[in-house]
């Protein structure tokens, strides 16, 4: 039996899809007991040239031509965005045809609203490749850890900075190491939301639903991005034994009854496996009540990489379409409101950076400021006066969110510090270590 596919989008992805659905059929068969077929495409651009064409005959005129073609059994949307791909995502629930997407951003915003329908018509939308891209973390949190109970997560869940912080860390600027992820595949040809960590939340939004059971908007988490790193961060980082990843992290408070959520750079240690997690890849380590500490690993970007995330929900999507079950609905979705906790009540270790004039009695000023708001050093580092502005890095002991940021406010208006301080976040060493 032939199960067709309607493909919205003919990128990197969904090219990419098309052709590991044609190289690995056989086994899809096997496993299946079908084939699945792409019968029906539609793209923004008709007429752009591309470097894999789309075959003759599966070209539409507009999405909602695909979803609606009677051959379409299940409906891959791969365009992006807010529209056309909500009024083709909701037409195809409408009509009971499952969806397969990557689309986090239209996910994040509209969750709830989709997965109701859903279940009002009995069908399902797969986001596998939404999140972390060959990591089947959607999968572990709604299957394997159905019965467990979730406590924290933390997770470098944007391979496109990750691959660019790890080419900074070889001497390379931003902009160069941007274009360098953007040659190879793993940045798109405006990468703003990955640099600025919105992917990140986006996904962050997703995992926390999953995971806690409780309804959150990305745009409420305190996010902060690898925009204004440079180089010399990189380089101290490493001096001081640790690594920067961009990471997206939550946890469940339990007095006050509380989410943490954040997106932002932190300096992880040498030695732990989040630091080892190099390239485009994606990783997340999940705390659990009852089985502890686990790790999912593997690629997160790239078109190969999220095509075995969208073929893997589409033989998952099909399995159960062909027995007339349904799949994801709202009841395993978020249940109940868990507010997030104020970023200012977490305690963190942090690397402050400041540009300061060479002058007598500026590392005490900077104590003294540091100190009245109940803010110690553990330990500095400073390296030769050759020009102005010298760098002088810090790493506090453990002091509240709220002071840090009050100490930095005040630093920043010092005549001897020039230009915006730099603060980032320390992982604390966890359970899980490498080698």
């Amino acid at each position: 039996m032939q199960i067709g596919i309607g493909m919205l989008g003919w990128g990197v992805v969904g090219s990419s899809v098309h052709r590991l659905l044609e190289e690995v059929s056989h086994d899809i068969r096997r496993r299946l007991g079908s084939t699945l077929k792409i019968v029906a495409v539609a793209v923004r651009e008709p007429n752009k040239k591309r470097q894999y064409p789309i075959p003759d005959g599966l070209l539409r005129a507009s999405p909602l031509q695909v979803v609606r073609d009677s051959k379409v059994r299940i409906v891959v949307e791969l365009m992006g965005g807010l529209e056309p791909a909500r009024k083709a995502i909701t037409e195809s629930i409408v009509l009971k045809k499952p969806v397969v997407t990557a689309n986090k951003a239209l996910l994040a915003d509209m969750s709830g609203a989709l997965f109701e329908l859903c279940d009002l018509h009995e069908t399902e939308i797969a986001f596998e490749a939404a999140v972390g891209g060959a990591v089947p973390i959607v999968r572990t949190l709604r299957l394997s850890l159905a019965s467990d109970r979730i406590e924290g997560l933390t997770g470098i869940v944007n391979g496109t900075t990750n691959y660019v912080l790890e080419q900074m860390e070889c001497g390379q600027s931003l902009d160069a190491a941007i274009r360098e992820a953007q040659a190879a595949g793993f940045a798109e040809a405006d990468p703003s939301l990955d640099l600025h960590g919105v992917d990140a939340a986006q996904k962050l939004a997703l995992l926390s639903e999953l995971a806690f059971g409780a309804p959150l908007q990305w745009r409420d988490v305190p996010t902060t991005g690898i925009q204004s790193l440079g180089p010399a961060d990189l380089s101290y980082a490493a001096e001081l034994g640790f690594r920067i990843k961009l990471l997206a992290r939550a946890n469940r408070l339990r007095i006050p009854r509380r989410l943490m959520a954040r997106v932002s750079p932190y300096l992880v240690p040498r030695g732990s496996v989040l630091a080892s997690i190099g390239g485009a890849s994606n990783a997340v380590l999940l705390e659990s009540h009852a089985a502890g500490p686990s790790l999912l690993a593997g690629r997160g970007a790239g078109g190969p990489a999220t095509a075995t995330a969208v073929i893997s929900d589409l033989i998952d999507v099909a399995r159960r379409h062909a027995a007339n079950t349904a799949g994801l609905g709202c009841y395993l979705w978020a249940s109940a409101p868990l507010p997030l906790a104020s970023l200012d009540e977490e305690e963190e270790r942090a690397y402050l950076r400041f540009a300061v004039r060479d002058r007598p009695g500026v590392l005490g000023r900077l104590a003294t400021i540091l100190g009245q708001s109940d803010v110690s050093i553990a330990s500095m580092v400073q390296h030769g006066r050759k020009n102005e502005p010298v760098d002088v890095v810090l790493i506090t002991h453990a002091a509240l969110h709220r002071d840090i940021r009050t100490a930095l406010e005040q630093i920043e208006r010092e005549e001897c510090v020039m230009g915006h301080p730099q603060w980032i976040p320390l992982l604390e060493p966890g359970p899980i270590r490498s080698g």
